[in-house]
């Protein structure tokens, strides 16, 4: 149940499921269409939330004084 709200799992998944050929009841969490949409979805989105906060964070020590701290 844990392992469905993390999107590895998916990409785990999805990469088990082709190196197996597809068997019977793989990719187990979902379809592969959907685990290859969570994974790629979560690519982009990411890095995109990264900088996001990254620069939230930035402008907020710069607007404290205390970026040169340390």
């Amino acid at each position: 149940m844990i392992s469905r709200v993390i999107p590895f799992s998916y990409a785990v998944d999805a990469f088990r499921s082709t190196l197996m050929g597809y068997p019977e009841g793989f990719p187990e969490l979902a379809p592969i269409e959907v685990e290859i949409f969570i994974v790629t979805a979560f690519a982009i989105l990411m890095p995109i939330t990264g900088y996001y906060l990254y620069r939230r964070a930035e402008n907020h020590a710069r607007s404290m004084g205390s970026l040169s701290e340390y």
